[in-house]
């Protein structure tokens, strides 16, 4: 090849090699920037991301917030049974304060079989003289043997009332399911009376009536009747013992085959002057068990484990010394509830 065209054509390669290497070097150089670019983008959107207000930098740290764990209770001991001043009449059954003049709502008891028949009537007319006159019976009564009684009283069955739902709490069958019609100044003569607005008489499904009519309803098989020491100071011993067993004929009268017993009074502190004292309520007591010995009624005495030897409350069984002194405290009333189960007379 002449010498001439060998350096035109060394020239053109120079000028592509240069060509080529631009090319490379635009292209890498390119890239760089594009690389550049992302990485601008990237650590700007991070920077949005991360930017947190100055109002936000500022604001003081909230403390740490802890749970206590939830404690867990202490077993509560079951509070002994404490002396209750009577003051108003806690409700067990029907049971009001004199003060409060209001009907006594009664309800039926649990339906169970029928009321005992003839011959727990006539095992109820055939009771002796002795068990009238409040001898023990054969065995202690049970729990059940109280289920369908009804006790009728003033404050003195009021108060035992009271001890009998406080025992309950500790022993839910203490007199089994009897229930209590008590009310404080309920007298025989009252019940004796007409039904009229005004009278003391039970309520039994929204109407008054009598006590044998609500006896009769209630399905009762036993009442019991503490009755007789408001009515003494206005009619004397003998005619409220008299009225009483007037009470326990309307009654047996409605309710031929129910159990009937009537209760003794119970005696006073010996150096109260509340009427009536206690020669007048032994002479309630044995006009009472003399009538029930002829008219064969059971009669539980339920004072006579109280007397001491001069025939008083002493005060160590007395709730108020200072007061009438023939309200019962606990000690009382544990006695006479455990002559009740021992002297019962259908156990």
């Amino acid at each position: 090849m002449p010498m001439g065209r060998k350096r035109a054509f060394a020239s053109k390669r120079s000028r592509l090699e240069v060509t080529l290497l631009g090319v490379v070097c635009g292209l890498a150089i390119g890239m760089v920037i594009a690389a550049i670019a992302c990485v601008i983008v990237l650590f700007s959107a991070m920077g949005d991301a991360l930017w947190v207000p100055d109002s936000e930098i500022n604001r003081p740290a909230m403390p740490a917030q802890t749970i206590a764990p939830t404690p867990t209770p202490l077993p509560t001991a079951t509070p002994e049974p404490t002396e209750v001043p009577i003051t108003a009449a806690e409700v067990l059954f029907g049971v009001q304060s004199a003060s409060q003049q209001q009907t006594h709502n009664v309800q039926p008891f649990p339906t169970m079989e029928s009321v005992a028949g003839e011959a727990s009537a006539q095992q109820n007319r055939s009771i002796s003289a002795s068990i009238a006159l409040g001898i023990g019976t054969q065995r202690r009564a049970e729990d059940e043997d109280f289920d369908r009684t009804v006790f009728v009283g003033d404050e003195s069955a009021l108060i035992l009332g009271n001890y009998v739902q406080r025992q309950r709490q500790t022993h839910s069958n203490t007199l089994g399911s009897a229930k209590f019609f008590v009310q404080e100044g309920l007298t025989v003569d009252g019940l004796l009376e007409p039904v009229s607005e005004a009278s003391i008489h039970p309520v039994f499904q929204g109407t008054k009536m009598t006590l044998e009519d609500a006896i009769a309803r209630m399905g009762a098989s036993c009442v019991v009747l503490m009755l007789g020491r408001d009515d003494i100071p206005a009619i004397g011993a003998q005619t409220a013992a008299a009225e009483l067993m007037v009470l326990v004929g309307r009654i047996r009268a409605v309710n031929p085959q129910i159990n009937i017993a009537v209760a003794g009074l119970t005696p006073r502190m010996a150096n109260n002057l509340t009427e009536p004292d206690n020669e007048t309520l032994m002479q309630f007591n044995t006009a009472l068990a003399d009538r029930c010995a002829r008219e064969s009624i059971a009669m539980i005495d339920i004072g006579s484990p109280l007397r001491d030897s001069e025939g008083a409350l002493p005060e160590s069984r007395c709730l108020d010394p200072e007061g009438t002194g023939t309200r019962l405290n606990n000690a009382g009333n544990a006695i006479v509830l455990e002559y009740i189960y021992t002297h019962w007379p259908w156990s």
